[in-house]
């Protein structure tokens, strides 16, 4: 059962990495061809999985805290990869958007508590 929710977590990434390359490099729709009703199914795949993992899996500390890093990471990854690269978010998420940084702060302070929390336990 573990393996099974860990696709279905991998599987999310898909969505977020079309997403994103879809907003930093809106050029690639000619090339994608990813119609309207293509991207709110991505979204909506996006927000509803977190429903059906919740499902299937019993609350852990420790793989809820190992998810929230590796997507924290993955997603900071992809904003220089694709920056690194030449786009542009149309959404203005960038390195240099303070309000970014203030989102990864809270992150990081959340995982800190998370993780001492999960010690204690």
């Amino acid at each position: 059962m573990k393996h099974k929710n860990w696709i279905l977590s991998g599987f999310i990434l898909l969505p977020i990495t079309l997403l994103m390359a879809y907003d930093f490099f809106p050029e690639l729709n000619g090339f994608l061809q990813l119609s309207k009703p293509l991207l709110i199914g991505l979204i909506l795949i996006f927000l509803f999985s977190g429903f059906f993992i919740n499902r299937f899996q019993k609350a852990s500390l420790k793989s809820d805290l190992l998810w929230q890093v590796i997507l924290t990471f993955y997603l900071l990854l992809l904003i220089i990869a694709y920056t690194l690269l030449g786009g542009e978010s149309q959404v203005g998420i960038s390195l240099s958007n303070p309000f970014l940084w203030i989102v990864l702060l809270i992150t990081f302070f959340d995982i800190a508590k998370q993780y001492k929390k999960m010690k204690t336990a």
